[in-house]
């Protein structure tokens, strides 16, 4: 009996359908109103935007929020015609930017949310989990309220309207580890679903609703300026981080989240469900990392070994993996910069043998394991990472032999590259450490005993008190003193050994003394590469890489050096100050600017730097007038001792690159 009842249903809701479409919105409206469970479930089921929109216009969504206002307690069942769950989808699909006009999607976002306090009320009271007095109707309509959730947080206004509304968060996370963490209400899920009151894979479903979701409230604004987080960003994301995942337990969003991923691994979460757990982690990584991750082994480590045990699994390796990893190498991402600390890490734990593996497994992520081996060849010759591919070459080598002829060939020459950086007998910050010593500002070489050193930072040495006084009060050192010092600070909260801070202390003291030295040795290569671009030579900055094997030398107008990445990016506002009053006085002094650039433990430093004009090479055979700068003069007697037509030179993108390729290559 029960049956063909059911089946008598099904044919009137069919004819109903049918007919659905051409009926007035207002007559659809009014039936909704009056809980006509037909029409409820046409408003669900019909998709069509156009349709939709006219609905809405005839005062749809009002009808369906009257009947989920205050009181939402229990009642006879006769006084619920249709149950409330279809009311909630209903108001779901209304919400969906592919059923609704685009110019009306945020308004009904912000109409529905202004009237879902009660609902919202009775969705987040877990103690409870009643709506209209029904358990099942609850379950049921969770599903459907974190549908719609995902839905409204979309849109700005009406979030920020369903934050203030209740604990909505804290309900996401709950449902992102239900599987985890929820086995109360997991029993009764079960028992829904036996019942037939729920939808099939509900738990897996509503993880991926709640993640995509919970990426939306991670999702906060960065800085405009240096692309970072401001404090108040922070907190957000703290709190974010910290919101347990059920009341019984202190597992928090971040501490439980490797577990979640390895479960993840299991078919758990689909691939944007994946995709977006995988963003809340990286905005939580980049914004507070060492706050809520950093508590039994490095994130990295984490990460790596999570690789691992997908590239070794039967499901298809997720990008989202790759992406994560480089976020926690890239540790400071607003700069771009590598952490040579966690490269090392990643490399010790087989992080080029993985790469290897995964362009063996399949080709379709080869952009993701570029950058991650772009980034290991960022810090190869830091100390961690350059250790790390000395003591992994053997295995390197082994994977390269085991996937031969499956992994591209680009990708073979960039991990040989690697190895061959690493192949060096000496450690290339030593070397650099070994560097000739020369008077940071005259450029005369000290000889042993000679050098008078700065009392405060103990890292610049000059050959005489004047110089000293002439860097302080002329040159850069007064601004780079202070900073070396808070760099002191730093290392000791990074958690620098002894050993770490005293070599990077040595490496910054020698950054000058470097280029010093590789200026003095390339004057006319930096002369003529002015010329070659056509540039007065007071006009430009002259930029001294020490960040690879062998430094590099380039000229840069000052609107590329301001602009452009080799500039003042990375540096402090008071530094950034500092600089352009530097580059200003040098040009009216008639004195050339430089920036030397290294790496100091897992940053990047830069230092400005000044030569006067007592540092240019003039010959005694040409007089010079009294008001040309010194500097104009040794480009003019350069340009006349090499004999090159530059203008013709430059009508021809060849030859043209090639001399500027061989003047940035210094002696």
């Amino acid at each position: 009996m029960a049956a063909e009842a059911h089946r008598k249903l099904m044919v009137r809701y069919t004819t109903y359908m049918k007919t659905f479409p051409s009926q007035s919105p207002d007559r659809v409206v009014q039936q909704v109103s009056e809980g006509n469970d037909f029409a409820t479930q046409g408003v669900v089921n019909y998709h069509d935007a156009q349709y939709a929109g006219r609905l809405v216009n005839a005062g749809l969504i009002d009808a369906l929020l009257d009947h989920l206002q205050t009181p939402l307690e229990p009642v006879d069942e006769k006084d619920i015609p249709v149950m409330p769950t279809v009311w909630i989808n209903a108001l779901l699909n209304l919400c969906h930017k592919k059923n609704m006009p685009p110019d009306l999607l945020d308004p009904v976002r912000l109409k529905v949310v202004q009237r879902l306090g009660p609902l919202t009320a009775a969705m987040c009271d877990f103690d409870r989990r009643e709506l209209f007095g029904a358990k099942d109707d609850w379950i049921a309509g969770l599903f459907f309220y974190i549908g719609l959730v995902s839905n409204l947080v979309l849109t700005p206004a009406s979030k920020s309207i369903l934050e203030e509304q209740g604990d909505i968060k804290g309900v996401l996370v709950r449902m992102l580890y239900l599987d985890l963490y929820g086995d109360d209400l997991k029993k009764e899920i079960r028992n829904a679903q036996a019942r037939g009151r729920t939808l099939p894979d509900y738990i897996s479903n509503v993880q991926n609703i709640a993640a995509c979701a919970l990426q939306e409230f991670a999702d906060v604004p960065r800085n405009p300026s240096n692309r970072g987080f401001d404090e108040p960003q922070k907190e957000e994301l703290r709190t974010l981080a910290n919101i347990l995942v059920s009341p019984n337990s202190n597992v928090t969003l971040c501490s439980g989240m490797f577990k979640l991923f390895r479960k993840a691994s299991e078919h758990t979460l689909n691939g944007r469900g994946y995709a977006s757990l995988h963003y809340v982690f990286r905005q939580i990584n980049e914004a507070i990392e060492f706050e809520v991750f950093h508590v039994d082994e490095s994130t990295t480590l984490k990460l790596v070994n999570l690789w691992k045990v997908q590239l070794n699994s039967s499901r298809q390796v997720e990008r989202d993996t790759p992406d994560s990893i480089y976020t926690s190498l890239v540790r400071l991402p607003s700069r771009s910069m590598a952490c040579d600390t966690e490269v090392g890490y990643a490399v010790k734990t087989g992080l080029i043998q993985l790469c290897l593996q995964s362009l063996a497994k399949s080709n379709v992520y080869v952009t993701e394991i570029d950058r991650l081996l772009d980034t290991v060849g960022v810090t190869v010759l830091q100390p961690n990472t350059f250790r790390a591919i000395k003591k992994q070459a053997s295995l390197i080598r082994e994977a390269l032999h085991t996937f031969r002829g499956r992994v591209p060939q680009a990708q073979v020459d960039h991990v040989h590259g690697l190895l061959d950086k690493a192949s060096l007998s000496t450690d290339p910050v030593d070397g650099l450490c070994r560097q000739m010593e020369a008077c940071r500002w005259c450029l005369k070489t000290l000889e042993k005993g000679e050098d008078k050193q700065c009392s405060s930072c103990k890292r610049a040495s000059y050959c005489s008190k004047e110089c000293q006084v002439k860097d302080w009060k002329q040159g850069s050192h007064k601004i780079d003193c202070k900073q070396m010092k808070m760099n002191d600070v730093k290392h000791l909260d990074a958690g620098f050994s002894k050993k770490e801070a005293k070599r990077a202390r040595k490496s910054e003291a020698n950054l000058s003394m470097s280029g010093n030295v590789l200026f003095t040795n390339n004057i006319p290569k930096i002369l003529l590469q002015a010329s070659a671009r056509g540039f007065n030579i007071l006009e430009c900055i002259v930029a001294l890489d020490f960040r690879d094997l062998k430094p590099t030398i380039e000229i840069m107008s000052r609107e590329e050096f301001l602009e452009g990445d080799e500039g003042l990016d990375e540096l402090s506002p008071e530094r950034v100050a500092h600089s352009k009053r530097i580059l200003e006085r040098n040009f009216s002094n008639g004195a050339l600017t430089c920036i030397c650039i290294t790496f100091v433990g897992d940053g990047c430093e830069k230092l400005v730097k000044t030569f006067p004009q007592d540092a240019a090479p003039t010959s005694s055979r040409f007089r010079i007038p009294d008001d040309e700068p010194r500097w104009l003069v040794a480009q003019r007697e350069m340009e006349l001792e090499c004999g090159l037509d530059f203008n013709k030179i430059r009508s021809d993108p060849k030859e043209y690159a090639s001399l500027l390729e061989n003047l940035m290559q210094p002696i």
